[in-house]
């Protein structure tokens, strides 16, 4: 009985300390991306202050969004994603193909943290934090425009 008894116990303790503790935030970016397929899409243009357009989607779970993400036009290999929490930007990553050019979380206190570049300075945090807002408006103001179906003539 001992023997059972220690043996159960050694397990659990072997198997408590294998598993790999996320951050809430980890969390929370793993649950959008896995429900991506579940979430609304709604595709949309940006047109930024030099004419230039990249094209977005932004996943909804209901009226909330969830993610942007931003790909660049004709040519350009990067992409961008935004995250959102209860209406506000909290995690951003940007790639290029595969590897990560720029990252950076916003925890519940307003704090930046993991930021990739480390030498990514706070005015580029603010610029980023501001286009996400406008995505996140375009994309709230696209969402919420009724659907025009042409009128069908001579049928």
């Amino acid at each position: 009985m001992r023997i059972t008894v220690a043996l159960t116990l050694l397990l659990a303790t072997v198997l408590l300390s294998s598993c790999k503790r996320i951050s809430a935030a980890d969390g929370r970016i793993q649950s959008i991306e896995s429900n991506l397929e579940s979430l609304r899409k709604v595709p949309g243009l940006h047109k930024n202050t030099g004419g230039q357009e990249t094209a977005f989607t932004a996943y909804f779970q209901q009226a909330d969004v969830q993610l942007i993400e931003e790909t660049p036009p004709a040519g350009g290999s990067w992409s961008s994603r935004y995250y959102f929490l209860e209406g506000n930007l909290f995690f951003f990553r940007r790639q290029n193909g595969r590897l990560l050019e720029q990252q950076f979380l916003i925890d519940k206190n307003g704090q930046i943290r993991r930021v990739q570049p480390e030498s990514l300075p706070a005015t580029e945090v603010a610029a980023i934090t501001a286009h996400a807002e406008e995505l996140k408006k375009e994309a709230l103001a696209r969402a919420n425009s009724p659907i025009v179906l042409p009128l069908l003539r001579g049928r």
